[in-house]
Parts: structure tokens; C-alpha cells; sequence
């Protein structure tokens, strides 16, 4: 990742900006939502299981700054939501989005996710009239760079 921030230095203008966009490295939820209340809540995996690549994006974003390639101008977090009418609609949109990712997944993993998408779209239905999320934490960084 570092090689790639480098090239994107390379090839931005001096007055051109680089925006990063990307999710902690913690789990997100998996949420029910009725109204403006919050009815189920719990992590779509353990918070042992944070993506590696979201890590690694991290610390190749330190690296550049840290090397002067990059002044970061600006960093902020937001709560990134995706809604859906209900659980299997919702997993149906994350699996087209991430058909790219090939990793192999461990099986004690898929089984908590499993666990945890089956309790929530047994409370929508309860409810009748919840919808389904996905909770991330995210953050977006406007970086310019240094001409070095």
C-alpha cells in the first residue's frame, strides 16, 4: 500500500489532493432499527477478527505523512450506514459489493456472522416494521502533497 501511495504522489499535481476514505479497524454491526431506536446491536464478528488490510492501510498512511510525502489537511470520522428492508436484503447488497474479496474466511467466523444475521432478522420480523443496517465507523482524510 505504501508503493501505491507513493505512485498517487508521484502522478498528483502540486496542488492536487488525495482522499482517503476507510474503516476503522473494528468490527461492524450488524444493527435492527425501529423508527429512531435502536433494537439490536452486536458486532458482525469478534473484534479480534479486524481486517488486516484496513490495518495496513493505516499504517501505509503514517509511513507517507511520516516521510513527508503527505501533509494531512484534514481527517474527520463518520458513522457510515447501509440500510436494507431486512437482513437477507442486506447481505445480498454486501455480498454483490464484496465479490471482489477472494480471502478465505474461517469457518468459526462465518458461523458467528451466521449467528449473529439470523438473531437480527428473527427481532425484524418480530417487529414487523424495522429495518436492517450494517455500522461502520469510518474515517476520510483529505491529504496534499509535499513536493519532495
Amino acid at each position: 500500500m505504501v508503493h501505491a501511495l507513493e505512485e498517487i504522489h508521484r502522478l498528483l499535481r502540486p496542488n492536487g489532493i488525495l482522499i482517503d476514505i476507510h474503516p476503522f479497524p473494528q468490527a461492524p454491526e450488524v444493527k435492527v432499527i425501529q423508527g429512531d431506536e435502536v433494537i439490536f446491536a452486536e458486532p458482525k464478528r469478534d473484534i479480534q477478527d479486524e481486517d488486516e488490510d484496513v490495518k495496513q492501510a493505516d499504517r501505509a498512511l503514517a509511513e507517507v505523512v511520516e516521510r513527508g510525502l503527505f501533509d494531512v489537511e484534514h481527517s474527520e470520522e463518520f458513522d457510515f450506514f447501509s440500510y436494507a428492508s431486512s437482513v437477507p436484503e442486506l447481505r445480498d447488497f454486501w455480498e454483490k459489493y464484496n465479490a471482489y474479496d477472494d480471502t478465505l474466511k474461517a469457518e468459526a467466523r462465518l458461523a458467528q456472522e451466521e449467528d449473529v444475521y439470523t438473531r437480527a432478522e428473527q427481532i425484524r420480523r418480530e417487529l414487523g416494521d424495522a429495518e436492517a443496517a450494517i455500522h461502520e465507523k469510518t474515517k476520510i482524510a483529505r491529504l496534499k502533497p509535499k513536493l519532495v
